[in-house]
């Protein structure tokens, strides 16, 4: 995590997510750490229609799409770890392409390596 204007949690050089507002103070003195980041796959799905203040946009190449009846779940790899979303099979998800995803923030976790506790 650094912290330039906003805070921002950095997943490898390409993939920054900002931290919503009301979890800046919470967070601030760990600004520059090495954390372990923690979001579970219900709140990174594809885009939605109604924009919300909390989520953060980004491209994921899926390594592997699982159809599960009314939803999918889409693996892919940032900065060399394995991470999953839920999406909605109307998304219509095709491993080995690229496709747009967003994170919901108000749902993070933070959690420090040296003790496994959560921030």
């Amino acid at each position: 995590m650094r912290n330039a204007s906003a805070l921002t949690v950095k997943i490898g050089g390409k993939l920054s997510l900002r931290v919503p507002k009301n979890r800046t103070a919470r967070y601030k003195s760990y600004a520059g750490k090495e954390l372990i980041f923690g979001l579970r796959p219900e709140h990174m799905t594809v885009p939605r229609t109604k924009a919300r203040t909390s989520a953060v946009k980004f491209n994921a190449k899926i390594e592997v799409v699982e159809p599960m009846g009314n939803e999918t779940m889409v693996y892919y790899v940032l900065n060399g770890t394995e991470m999953c979303a839920r999406i909605d099979p109307a998304a219509n998800a095709v491993a080995g392409k690229s496709m747009q995803l967003e994170a919901d923030m108000n749902h993070m976790h933070l959690i420090d390596p040296k003790t496994n506790l959560v921030i």
